[in-house]
């Protein structure tokens, strides 16, 4: 898992650029875009740990379940881990799962206060 498949006949160029964001390849033929976490993909790891099954988590987030597997997948390749155990019985967390909710818990609630914060219309700024 977290490794990059590189294409054949890329250039150098585009094999370094590749840990970037955005590239364009030298022939101009494509555009790339490297997968970034999101914290959507975070809101949909704690929704799933709530509800305790991914189809149930995508009913309420109201997205398609293999959409849902495929962030979390996307998520789990990115970083390197697998979040999940996933069984005919259902999902349960890794231990590197355990420690990630807690990280993606902190990282929700504080983009929350933010919002708060900062989105807030009512509130008089200085």
């Amino acid at each position: 898992m977290g490794q990059h498949h590189e294409k054949p006949g890329w250039t150098i160029r585009e094999k370094i650029v590749w840990e970037g964001s955005l590239f364009e390849t030298e022939n101009a033929s494509k555009i790339c875009y490297n997968k970034a976490m999101r914290i959507q993909q975070l809101h949909y790891i704690i929704k799933i740990v709530e509800t305790g099954s991914m189809n149930e988590a995508a009913k309420q987030l109201f997205i398609t379940q293999p959409s849902l597997s495929n962030a979390v997948r996307d998520l789990e390749r990115e970083m390197g881990i697998d979040i999940f155990i996933r069984n005919p019985k259902g999902i349960t967390l890794t231990k590197d799962g355990v420690e990630f909710l807690s990280y993606a818990r902190q990282v929700v609630e504080q983009t929350n206060l933010l919002e708060e914060r900062y989105k807030s219309h009512t509130e008089t700024r200085e």
